[in-house]
């Protein structure tokens, strides 16, 4: 603790001279004075700094000197117990034994470049035949298929909207992207278009004039340019299962920043809309909105129940397993149903026969 103290008094002592000198400098500069070296020389604090300065530093030499024969002392007291506990072998001998020898537990190397199964159980031996195995694994999750870049611009747009579908009201606000554009973190990895998050905070004017007739016609179109939906699908390991399997790693998908900026702008107006649309029961989600109630109102509806001798359930729904365990043509769909989504169930071509939930309202 003395070292400690030295040293943060040293230090802000260090932090003080250095102002009061550069004060000085300018007062000298400010009379004209040619004789800038001598400057503090003849100042009586400046002479009692240094005094004071030179003082800490003996007693910061003497402090330090102590504390490094003291950890010597400890650390010959410490090894003589660990070679005492190997001595009589006592139950901790082992573990003495490996302290004493300084002996410690590595991870197993791992690649940089793991090394992908193909689904015939085989090691990939190319890196052709790996970037085809994680283009199958998250093709079968995501319901996607491969096709050429040159088909891509063939492909049906999503919805025809009218520019009046849409309130005036719901249009965000040249202030929306421009807050859009600052509240983007930084440090980011960046998209397709390698153009990363700190452009809009060195240039926030001038990017909002750039993606401001962008943002209206996304709004006015309600369609998104086809070049902002792409992205870099990259995979990350899980920490756990075999890291040859496609399963043990997770997909991470890198948008690009202007696509998720120009969400950002639209989003103040989803929120609007959710907050005016919910039910006085919806607790999460909200802004300002704690879930800490509801789980307040569980357990107390839990305890009432148990006191009554009374049956209960508490649903956890989980978001992510339910995205990609529901059939996405109920929720929202184009058209007809494509190939790759037919079902042989006959409740569900019941339910696909009527319009889909977002269609319903």
């Amino acid at each position: 603790m003395q070292v400690k103290r030295l040293r943060r008094r040293a230090a802000k002592l260090r932090q003080v001279t250095a102002f009061h000198t550069q004060a000085l400098c300018f007062h000298a500069w400010r009379r004209s004075r040619h004789h800038g070296s001598d400057v503090g020389a003849d100042d009586g604090w400046m002479q009692q700094a240094h005094r004071t300065a030179e003082d800490i530093a003996q007693q910061l030499q003497a402090a330090a000197k102590s504390l490094r024969s003291g950890c010597k002392a400890d650390r010959a007291r410490y090894l003589e117990s660990l070679a005492d506990q190997v001595q009589r072998g006592d139950a901790d001998a082992p573990h003495a034994l490996k302290r004493l020898l300084c002996v410690r537990k590595r991870k197993p190397y791992a690649p940089d470049v793991p090394q992908v199964v193909n689904s015939e159980g085989e090691l990939c031996t190319s890196p052709a035949e790996v970037m085809a195995c994680w283009r199958a694994h998250f093709s079968r999750i995501e319901g996607g298929q491969v096709m050429p870049q040159a088909d891509i611009a063939t492909l049906p747009p999503g919805c025809d909207c009218t520019p009046t579908a849409i309130p005036f009201g719901d249009f965000p606000s040249p202030s929306d992207l421009l807050s859009a554009l600052l509240h983007a973190r930084k440090g980011r990895a960046s998209g397709p278009d390698g153009l990363p998050a700190e452009l809009g905070h060195a240039a926030p004017a001038g990017m909002q004039q750039l993606l401001l007739p962008l943002l209206m016609k996304t709004g006015l179109f309600c369609r998104e340019p086809i070049g902002l939906k792409s992205g870099i699908l990259t995979w990350l390991f899980k920490g756990k299962g075999s890291r040859t399997e496609c399963g043990s790693y997770r997909a991470i998908m890198l948008l690009s920043n202007i696509a998720k900026t120009l969400h950002r702008a639209f989003r103040p107006a989803i929120y609007r809309f959710f907050s005016d649309t919910a039910l006085p029961a919806q607790l999460g989600g909200k802004q300002q909105t704690t879930v800490l109630f509801g789980s307040h109102i569980s357990r107390s509806y839990g305890r009432w129940c148990a006191k009554n001798s009374l049956s209960t359930i508490i649903l956890f729904a989980d978001v992510a397993a339910a995205y990609y365990s529901a059939v996405r043509s109920l929720t929202a769909r184009q058209g007809a149903v494509s190939p790759e989504e037919e079902h042989t169930s006959e409740a569900v071509q019941t339910q696909l026969a009527k319009p889909s939930a977002m269609t319903a309202g």
